[in-house]
């Protein structure tokens, strides 16, 4: 039997249908006040029915006017009082200005200069401060203010105030003030530091002046000299290093440091300044000079040898000791003491002893050194003759050998070690050992010349 048939369409099986609600009614309610857009409100004054604003408004904005116009007239005062300001008067001295005292040490003739160190040298230590701010070019409070206020000022106020704005310190005054101050001796560290900023300035006229017034303090600016020798341009560094008086220094602390800075240098005329500075310091630098050497390679040690050459001609107390030190340190200093030694114009006898000590040495290096340095000894090698001879009777093949050929470096001097010599090139076993004795033989016993063909 077929289904039945419907009739509507709406009886059709399917899903409910959905229920439509109404959209929400919109509030009533009023929107928050915007301080920044709405106004404040108004209010009713009790004595009128016409609305007013706040009084608080009105009592801020007179405040602001008062305050403004009290800066304006602050600021205007202040304008007055600098542009009719008297500065205070610079130093005197002698009834000279002391900047005037200080233009004669920096540029003044051989009198000028003469003059104005005497009367320097009677300033009071009061006016130091003032000699510090013209070493550092220093602006007063009332510069600095002016160069801050000036382009807002009326062009005639502005000239008025310049005018009566003390001078500004120049270059010359910094270099007077720099000998100044070095001639005042008063080395305390403000004093100190300031002299050591102006060397280091690269400056072609302070520096040297700050240089040679730290040279005047004594050791404490000898020392400051030497900390800012690697910032110096090298005119100036090899003047101070020549200028600095060696008495009184430390040589504990100041000999390392100038070996560290020399083995910086590669010219031989800065290592010879080095050396005269090392060797002013006498006998008591010996010992730091061997410990410094220590701490280099042996390749930078023989680039120092100018140095200890100029160091053992410095002073005669500086050779005798190091003559007596050398054999007590390692192989290559010994080596190097040694021909430090050699070719040098004095204390030949010193000398002598220490090479005919060298020949004996056992390291090979030390003995060549030695041998090397007897033969310009001259008369002055007849010391080292008898050691020399003793050395001949050695059980050690090589000792006998440089013994010989030592001798035969002294030449004629060395004439009474021949009858020795004789012997050994006759019986010693060894032939190298004969072969040296007869050459030396032959310089000290040379040949007659040959007569001239008539």
């Amino acid at each position: 039997m077929p289904p039945p048939r419907l009739s509507n369409a709406s009886d059709a099986p399917g899903p409910p249908a959905r229920s439509i609600r109404p959209p929400p009614l919109p509030t009533t309610e009023p929107p928050l006040p915007n301080p920044r857009r709405d106004p404040p409100p108004m209010t009713l004054s009790p004595d009128s029915s016409a609305p007013s604003r706040r009084p608080f408004g009105r009592a801020a904005r007179r405040v602001l006017l008062a305050t403004a116009a009290t800066a304006v007239l602050i600021v205007l005062g202040g304008f007055l009082i600098l542009a009719v300001w008297q500065p205070s008067a610079e130093p005197q001295l002698q009834g000279r200005p002391l900047r005037s005292w200080i233009r004669d040490l920096a540029t003044g003739t051989a009198p000028q200069r003469q003059a104005a160190e005497q009367a320097v040298r009677q300033t009071p230590e009061a006016f130091t401060g003032w000699l510090l701010a013209a070493l550092r070019q220093e602006k007063p409070a009332s510069h600095r203010l002016f160069e801050k206020v000036a382009p807002h000022l009326p062009p005639r106020l502005r000239a008025a105030w310049y005018r009566r704005l003390r001078p500004e310190f120049t270059r010359i005054d910094q270099t007077g003030a720099a000998l100044a101050l070095g001639i005042m001796g008063r080395a305390t560290p403000e004093v100190l530091q300031a002299l050591t900023d102006a060397a280091r300035s690269g400056d072609d006229r302070l520096g040297p002046a700050a240089v040679q017034a730290l040279n005047r303090l004594g050791p404490e600016g000898a020392r400051r000299i030497l900390a800012c020798l690697p910032d110096l341009p090298d005119t100036l560094r090899i003047q101070a290093v020549g200028a600095i008086d060696p008495a009184g220094l430390d040589p504990d602390s100041v000999v390392p440091r100038l070996f560290r800075q020399a083995d910086r240098e590669g010219r031989t005329d800065f290592l010879v300044a080095y050396g005269r500075l090392l060797g002013g310091m006498g006998p008591d630098a010996v010992e730091p000079a061997f410990q410094a050497l220590a701490t280099l390679r042996e390749v930078r040690r023989k680039k120092l040898l100018p140095m200890l050459k100029a160091a053992l001609e410095r002073d005669p107390r500086f050779l005798a000791r190091w003559a007596e030190a050398w054999s007590e340190q390692e192989a290559s200093i010994r080596a190097l003491a040694l021909r430090a030694l050699a070719g040098l114009p004095t204390n030949g006898i010193r000398r002598a002893l220490a090479f005919a000590k060298g020949v004996g040495d056992p390291d090979p290096a030390v003995r060549q050194a030695a041998i090397d340095g007897l033969s310009g000894l001259g008369l002055a090698g007849r010391r080292a003759v008898g050691p020399l001879v003793d050395l001949l009777d050695s059980p050690d093949p090589a000792l006998r050998r440089d013994a010989a050929l030592a001798l035969a470096a002294l030449g004629t001097v060395a004439a009474e070690a021949a009858p020795r010599l004789e012997t050994l090139a006759r019986t010693d076993p060894d032939p190298a050992v004969r072969q040296a004795a007869e050459a030396a033989l032959r310089q000290l016993r040379p040949s007659p010349r040959a007569a001239p063909a008539s």
